[in-house]
């Protein structure tokens, strides 16, 4: 067996009867052939590369092109400041993928940020050993603070800035849902969500119902729920995971909800500003026996079709798209690191449950 780590592109032309140069455009992507037996050719290359347990050397690499072939996506340690969707890192892998660029995930904890912390994110991040940094923190205050090198291209996901990112247009997206409900004959909607809501994609959603609301002539009315049982302190709740936040969520609010759906301000459409509002909320209607959507519509937000029971309708956005453009605006960076790319707008999409 051939010692794989002794394996040249000399090995592999000498064994092809072509030029090390040959071998090595084919092997990077660099020359795709179209003439049948050059295809042919080049299928051959690859497979005896793989036979022979052809590494590239990266460190070669990157010193003839001035490149790592990496890029980092930086990610908080909190959930509360970022949970990153799992189609946006798909689609982010795939688009790199497709030019031969690897991804590494990098945690940071933004509170504890120091120029000697020894972890090995922290040195990916400050002693630029990868060519892009893609940031995915939420908009809050510690996001701003958050220091990169200046010499390394940077795209921000899902945060607002005046170039160089993409988000999502949250305060259409609450515009278009509220509009949906109008459309649908609803006027007693209300806005609900939960009483430690922080993110600034639930206000803009806030904000775009209020818009659409006194655009019909009505009053925005807004429901704020509790997050946590008595025996819960906010921080716990923090510091719970995801999954058992949603679960406790809709525990705790339970009576707090059939009592209030029992109320003679009862309305008739809830606009949950979270997708785990709206699931609260449907679980409290049936519960206490209301007929959905006859008696109570629901729409929420999602980069899928809620489930519980049956689907809730949801105005979505494909996280898998957003992700693969904000790779490819990733790409552009690092061939233009000097040139400002314009903020890319998503917007959401309808996608119809049973709920409305």
């Amino acid at each position: 067996m051939t010692d794989s780590t002794h394996i040249s592109l000399q090995d592999i032309a000498k064994r092809m009867h072509v030029t090390p140069r040959t071998v090595a455009r084919i092997l990077s992507g660099d020359y795709v052939p179209t003439q049948p037996k050059a295809v042919k050719r080049a299928q051959r290359i690859r497979q005896l590369a793989t036979e022979m347990g052809y590494r590239t050397n990266a460190s070669a690499r990157a010193m003839r092109t001035g490149r790592f072939g990496t890029v980092s996506l930086i990610l908080p340690r909190s959930a509360e400041l970022g949970l990153l969707p799992g189609g946006m890192l798909t689609g982010i892998d795939d688009r790199l993928g497709q030019k031969d660029i690897h991804l590494t995930i990098c945690h940071t904890d933004l509170a504890t940020q120091q120029q000697d912390d020894p972890t090995p994110h922290h040195k990916v991040i400050q002693q630029s050993l990868v060519d892009g940094h893609m940031i995915d923190i939420l908009d809050h205050p510690p996001a701003a603070q958050f220091q990169l090198p200046p010499n390394v291209p940077n795209i921000w996901l899902r945060g607002k800035r005046d170039y160089d990112c993409i988000y999502t247009d949250e305060r259409k997206a609450g515009y278009d849902a509220t509009r949906h409900l109008l459309e649908l004959g609803h006027r007693k909607i209300v806005a609900a969500y939960g009483q430690y809501c922080s993110e600034e994609a639930a206000f803009d959603r806030l904000e775009g119902f209020k818009d659409a609301m006194r655009e019909a002539g009505l009053t925005p009315r807004e429901l704020v729920m509790p997050d946590t049982s008595a025996e819960v302190t906010e921080a716990e709740y923090r510091a719970q995971p995801w999954v058992t936040t949603c679960i406790s969520q809709t525990e705790s609010r339970m009576p707090f909800l059939k009592q209030w759906l029992a109320t003679d301000e009862q309305p008739d459409a809830v606009l949950g500003l979270w997708f785990n509002d709206a699931l609260s909320v449907q679980a409290a209607a049936l519960h206490s026996g209301m007929s959905i959507p006859n008696e109570l519509a629901i729409v929420s937000f999602h980069d899928r079709l809620l489930n519980a029971g049956f689907p809730i309708t949801t105005f979505n956005v494909s996280m898998t798209s957003f992700g693969r453009i904000a790779a490819e605006m990733m790409l552009e960076k690092i061939e233009n690191p000097d040139r400002p790319l314009a903020p890319v707008v998503r917007r959401y999409d309808l996608m119809p449950g049973m709920t409305t």
